[in-house]
């Protein structure tokens, strides 16, 4: 991620609120030049959180959201868009040897910022992942 992507994250996550899921998803898709309809930002509450129950970290279900937005052209890109959503979530998982929400929390959460830094964490796996600009597939 560079500076204007991490800026972008930290405004959306910090300033306006927006949930762990709902930032990441929201802040590739701005950095890929893509600007869907709102009820795909509507739809990504409830990953957030852990998918609610403190599962699967919001910022990965928010990455892999927008890993399949940006890469799935509803034809030939399934095993791409699987390889690459599988990629992106091992690698958060071997770098902080878990995607659990709740596990995570813990570790990471601040009172002033939430979970600020580890979101910006996986997001610049996904960055590693993806690459830093891909043109929404047709």
């Amino acid at each position: 991620m560079d500076r204007k992507d991490k800026e972008l994250l930290r405004r959306l996550y910090l300033e306006e609120g927006k949930s762990c899921s709902e930032a990441v998803f929201e802040a590739v898709l701005e950095a890929h030049g893509v600007v869907p309809e709102e009820r795909c930002f509507r739809m990504m509450r409830g990953f957030s959180g852990g998918l609610s129950c403190g599962l699967a970290c919001g910022a990965v279900t928010g990455g892999v959201a927008a890993i399949s937005y940006l890469f799935n052209n509803g034809g030939e890109s399934y095993e791409e868009v699987q390889g690459l959503c599988g990629s992106f979530a091992q690698n958060a998982m071997e770098r902080f040897g878990t995607i659990e929400c709740n596990v995570l929390k813990h570790r990471h959460r601040r009172e002033d910022t939430r979970c600020y830094e580890l979101v910006e964490q996986i997001a610049d796996i996904l960055w590693d992942t993806i690459g830093p600009e891909k043109e929404e597939s047709e």
